[in-house]
């Protein structure tokens, strides 16, 4: 029953103490902290709703969370540079949610034997 709920909790956890333990690198890179909590908060929600449609179990621990977990590791535990780490979570969130997506509409399309964005409805 709360099962879907476990990801969202530590997606907010992790990205939401990012802030507190990195303070200078929120303040002079909130944009960056922004894309990332949006690309990956759509990565994970994504993947719920599939899961929920396709009435399968879902997992306690998504794929997107791994690497933010070794973000949050890398710059707060570590003392890696947090800007630099936060940066390159960024564009890794990006990459990953942008894949998820290709290869969900390649799903569908092969189920519904059709091509996406293109005019015919056959596909050849």
């Amino acid at each position: 029953m709360f099962r879907p709920w476990v990801p969202y909790f530590i997606l907010n956890f992790l990205l939401c103490s990012f802030p507190v333990f990195c303070t200078d690198t929120y303040m002079s890179h909130p944009r960056i902290w922004t894309i990332a909590y949006g690309f990956t908060f759509s990565n994970v929600v994504c993947r719920l709703m599939i899961n929920q449609m396709s009435s399968t179990r879902c997992n306690l621990i998504e794929p997107p969370l791994i690497p933010l977990f070794l973000m949050w590791f890398l710059s707060v535990v570590v003392g890696v540079n947090p800007g630099n780490v936060l940066t390159l979570y960024s564009v890794f969130s990006m990459c990953s949610f942008f894949h998820y997506a290709y290869v969900v509409i390649n799903d569908l399309c092969d189920h519904l034997n059709i091509c996406a964005f293109s005019i015919t409805s056959t596909r050849r």
